[in-house]
């Protein structure tokens, strides 16, 4: 299955996060800026939800976010062009 190449950027960006290492939106969207303008419109979304989760240890999954992180399907679907209610 091909993923939108954002959503390899989104599991990549919270991976990072995760483990420990801290970037900012404006940083992450500088290292890749064929995709800068969505990073900024989406990432600082997923620090917010990431900040609403509990601490896990729960590994991401490689592949598509759909799959690697389904507790955001707001996102998801903005990703997707969906309305966000």
């Amino acid at each position: 299955m091909i993923c939108d190449p954002i959503e390899t950027l989104a599991v990549e960006f919270v991976e990072r996060q995760r483990s420990g290492e801290f970037l900012s939106v404006p940083e992450y969207a500088q290292e890749h800026p064929e995709a800068a303008d969505r990073i900024r419109e989406l990432f600082p979304e997923i620090l917010a939800l990431e900040a609403l989760k509990p601490l896990t240890n729960v590994p991401l999954q490689a592949g598509c976010a759909r799959k690697a992180i389904p507790v955001y399907p707001a996102v998801l679907a903005g990703i997707h062009g969906g309305l966000l209610i």
